[in-house]
């Protein structure tokens, strides 16, 4: 277009790419992930159930007067 955009270089042209520090697999080993696995397996899912199980119980906990109370017993 004019003089201005023909002085700023393309940007990213000329830097170099990640070198084979910044690759994710990195250093990382078949063992290792397996037991990093087995910890999230062991110690996260059973929280993770609790967690739902208390959501649940104090959701249907809330539910019960509501329907005690638009549903009297005759």
């Amino acid at each position: 277009m004019g003089e201005r955009d023909e002085k700023i270089p393309p940007a990213g042209d000329d830097l170099p790419g990640p070198g084979p520090e910044a690759r994710p697999d990195a250093g990382a080993d078949a063992d290792i992930e397996r037991r990093v696995l087995r910890k999230i397996d062991t110690f996260l899912m059973p929280a993770m159930v609790i967690g739902y199980g208390l959501v649940y119980y104090d959701k249907a906990g809330g539910v019960i007067p509501l329907y005690i109370q638009h549903n009297p017993s005759p």
